[in-house]
């Protein structure tokens, strides 16, 4: 018969000290998952609403008949785009001339609309006047900063979103080619 040996003190206390230490690194390491996860989980928040924004303001400049601001052929960024649209639809589009060669314009001036994409106070607004009506929508919140500018005068465009979050400032920048021309 073998004697049984228990841990001695020493050793009772060298192996509290290890599970201690592991112990406490699996719990800094809990810790930072779950900080790291929270922190991307909100860029990922600023991201989507930033696309989201930024998504609108091309679907509506595809539409685009004519651009007032900023001015074709300028290279210098603007605060502000502004753009005539028109409903589109067959009722909409007017028939061509009967006499060939007549002058015609598919778009009648009472169908056209002017929207404008400006940051305030607010956020991000889109501006649209259609028959002497004027309707605003804050299209994203908490944006500081706008400005479009051409890259290939009257073709394609570059605009540029500026949010803060947590002290950051993260910009997009994207460009959107025109769509329909006069």
């Amino acid at each position: 018969m073998g004697c049984s040996r228990g841990f001695s003190l020493i050793e009772a206390i060298i192996s509290l000290l290890l599970v201690g230490v592991v112990l406490a690194v699996v719990a800094g390491i809990t810790g930072e998952y779950a900080r790291l996860s929270r922190s991307m989980g909100a860029q990922d928040v600023v991201v989507e609403a930033l696309t989201a924004g930024s998504e609108r303001v091309r679907c509506g400049f595809r539409q685009a008949i004519e651009v007032i601001s900023p001015a074709a052929g300028s290279s210098a960024a603007s605060a502000l785009l502004t753009y005539d649209q028109a409903e589109m639809g067959p009722p909409r589009l007017a028939m061509p001339p009967l006499p060939p060669g007549a002058s015609w314009a598919p778009y009648q001036t009472a169908w056209l609309s002017q929207v404008s994409y400006l940051a305030d106070a607010r956020g991000l607004i889109r501006r649209e006047t259609a028959s002497g009506l004027t309707t605003e929508e804050v299209v994203l919140k908490g944006v500081e900063g706008f400005s479009c500018r051409w890259q290939k005068p009257d073709r394609v465009l570059e605009f540029q979103l500026s949010v803060r979050t947590n002290g950051n400032l993260r910009t997009l920048r994207q460009t959107v080619n025109r769509v329909v021309s006069r």
